[in-house]
């Protein structure tokens, strides 16, 4: 099983460092933010939906078992 790291630049998306143990090790950080712009970016807009993701879909061996265990 071979798992594939892509790069991701952490000025846009950041782990959660909190020591949690509910769902996978790969959620994301929630930014505070007031009103305006940056509400629209994708990042903001999907956090929750990555963060509720099951482990066993998050650790898919390859992208093929990913989308196909989104769906």
């Amino acid at each position: 099983m071979t798992h594939i790291m892509y790069h991701i630049d952490a000025k846009y998306i950041k782990l959660d460092q909190s020591q949690t143990t509910r769902g996978h090790s790969f959620k994301l950080a929630k930014e505070r933010l007031s009103k305006g712009v940056r509400q629209k970016f994708l990042t903001i807009r999907t956090t929750n939906a990555w963060n509720q993701l099951l482990a066993e879909i998050v650790n898919a061996p390859s992208l093929n078992a990913f989308k196909s265990n989104v769906r």
